[in-house]
C-alpha cells in the first residue's frame, strides 16, 4: 500500500486512488473476472494492452505495482478529460467514451446518477464511485485502529535483465525457489514458470534481500544470458484435421 501511495503521488494524483482495488478486486492479485479482466486493478486485455506487456511470457496486468502505473496513467487520462474525480473514476468501471456521451447528455456527475440510463450504465457502473467512498472510509478507519497490525512489506531488489534467462538459473545463482521468484513476480506466465519460455529480456525481476544478495548480482556470470527468446511451436489446423491427430503431431 505504501508503494501504491507513493505512485499516485508521483504522478500528482491523490493517493485515496490507492484504495481503488478494494471495489475492483479485494486486492486478490490473481483475480480474473468472467470478460477477462485480471490482477488487483482489473484491466482487460485490449485496455491493459495500452500500457502493460501481455505476451505469451508476461501478463502485467498480474503485478501489482505495474498495473498501479498503468491505473495512474489511465485515471491521470480521465480526469484531465473529464475535470471530475466522480466522474473519472466512474470511467474506471464504464468507459471513458461511455462517460463522455452521459456527460453530453447530462451535463455532471449528480445528473449522471440520477437521470443516466443508456446502454450498460446500470447498478454497477452508477454505484462504482459510492462504493469506492464506501471501501476509503472502511480502510481508513482499520488502518487507524492501532490493535490491527498491518503487515510488513517484504524488501526487495530490483535486477534488470539485459538479456533472456531461465528461470531455474536466476533460481540457482541465487538460492531461491522458483515459488519464491514467482511470488515475487506474478507477471511471469506459467510457460515461463515450467521452463517452456526464458524470462523476457529488459524484465525487471524482483529478489528477496538476503545477506549475500548485493554480492550474487555483482557475480553474475557473462554465459548467464541468452540471446533469442525460446521459439513457440504452433501447428496451423487445415481441412481433415481432427483433436486426435492434432495430439498425435
Amino acid at each position: 500500500m505504501k508503494e501504491i501511495k507513493r505512485i499516485f503521488r508521483a504522478y500528482h494524483l491523490p493517493e485515496e486512488l490507492a484504495y481503488l482495488p478494494h471495489v475492483e478486486s479485494s486486492f486478490n492479485f490473481k483475480a480474473y473476472s468472467k470478460l477477462g479482466a485480471a490482477g488487483i486493478w482489473q484491466f482487460t486485455r485490449s485496455t491493459g494492452k495500452q500500457y502493460l506487456a501481455i505476451d505469451s511470457s508476461l501478463d502485467e496486468r498480474l503485478d501489482p505495482i505495474l498495473a498501479t502505473h498503468a491505473a495512474a496513467k489511465y485515471l491521470k487520462n480521465s480526469y484531465s478529460t473529464l475535470n471530475s474525480w466522480p466522474l473519472a473514476l466512474t470511467s474506471y468501471n464504464y468507459g471513458l467514451a461511455g462517460m463522455l456521451r452521459a456527460v453530453n447528455e447530462e451535463g455532471n456527475y449528480e445528473k449522471v446518477f440520477h437521470n443516466y440510463n443508456k446502454g450498460h450504465f446500470k447498478f454497477a457502473s452508477k454505484n462504482f464511485y459510492s462504493e469506492f467512498l464506501a471501501a476509503l472510509k472502511v480502510a481508513k478507519e482499520i488502518e487507524a485502529n492501532h490493535n490491527i497490525k498491518i503487515e510488513p512489506a517484504q524488501t526487495t531488489r530490483y535486477l534488470n535483465l539485459p538479456g533472456y534467462v531461465q528461470l531455474k538459473k536466476i533460481s540457482h545463482h541465487f538460492g531461491i525457489s522458483t515459488e519464491t521468484i514467482q511470488s515475487l513476480n506474478p507477471a511471469l506466465r506459467e510457460s515461463v514458470i515450467s521452463g517452456q519460455k526464458h524470462i523476457p529480456k529488459g524484465y525487471t525481476i524482483r529478489l528477496p534481500v538476503g545477506k549475500n544478495t548485493t554480492r550474487l548480482l555483482a557475480t553474475i556470470p557473462s554465459s548467464f544470458y541468452e540471446e533469442e527468446q525460446k521459439r513457440s511451436l504452433y501447428h496451423r489446423v487445415v481441412g481433415g484435421d481432427t483433436a486426435l491427430s492434432i495430439a498425435r503431431l
